[in-house]
């Protein structure tokens, strides 16, 4: 990760959702003393079209105009294996196959307080348990996962990791 600030996406097409969205997760982590960078998409190929590698959680509306939430996941867990991924939507209709996709929730609209903070805090449980190791690679601090990490070699002052995407 190039910056060490936790990344979390709102993809509703409807403004109003959206709005309602950013405001509780606000509330949520303000009152967790939690730092997150919020940023909110009006439609699925807005959302594939930005980094989509950098976020770590993502609200996802199942109907939207275009590309529809469960089809704007199945792309994004190809890009990004890390993402959990949370459908919100005013039919339970897609919520089995958004288990298919191993979401980590599935909200139905109008959203509740409590449920979407119950959601955050399994989240925020499991963010905190992932262990990560932070590296200097020339001038920059990067987090590597551990159970990233196949082997490590060591030479001289350097130390060359060699994870599952390369070294």
């Amino acid at each position: 990760m190039s910056e060490n600030i936790l990344r979390i996406a709102v993809c509703d097409d409807l403004a109003q959702d959206r709005k309602m969205m950013i405001s509780l997760l606000s509330e949520y982590l303000d009152k967790n003393n939690i730092c997150a960078r919020i940023d909110d998409y009006e439609s699925g190929e807005a959302f594939l079209s930005s980094d989509t590698a950098s976020y770590l959680l993502v609200f996802l509306d199942i109907f939207m105009d275009g590309i529809n939430g469960m089809e704007t996941a199945k792309h994004l867990i190809s890009q990004n294996d890390r993402v959990q991924v949370v459908f919100s939507s005013t039919s339970p209709d897609f919520a089995v196959e958004a288990f298919n996709i191993s979401a980590l929730h599935y909200l139905v609209k109008p959203l509740e307080r409590e449920k979407l903070f119950a959601v955050l805090h399994k989240f925020f449980e499991n963010y905190y348990h992932v262990r990560t190791v932070s590296v200097k690679v020339g001038r920059l601090e990067e987090d590597i996962y551990l159970n990233d990490i196949i082997w490590a070699e060591a030479k001289g002052k350097k130390t060359i990791l060699y994870l599952k995407k390369g070294k």
